[in-house]
């Protein structure tokens, strides 16, 4: 079965330091995706190969069955 992309978000994180925010709530939010665990997901990948406070543009692409894959770019 084809997942169905549901929307495409982008957003600017701080490599493995994102955290819960009004902003990245309401982006991901809407789409029904668990903020938590994205949270979680995106440290976790971040968190090395990445100096300390990087910024990193971050497309997330969510699919209709409220999964979701990230891409960053410094």
């Amino acid at each position: 079965m084809s997942r169905k992309v549901q929307g495409i978000v982008t957003l600017v994180l701080v490599a493995g330091n994102a955290g819960l925010s009004e902003v990245l709530g309401a982006a991901l939010g809407a789409f029904g995706i668990n903020i938590e665990s994205f949270i979680k997901d995106f440290n976790a990948a971040t968190s090395s190969g990445y100096l300390p406070g990087t910024l990193l543009a971050t497309t997330v692409t969510i699919y209709d069955d409220f999964s979701y894959t990230f891409v960053t770019m410094p």
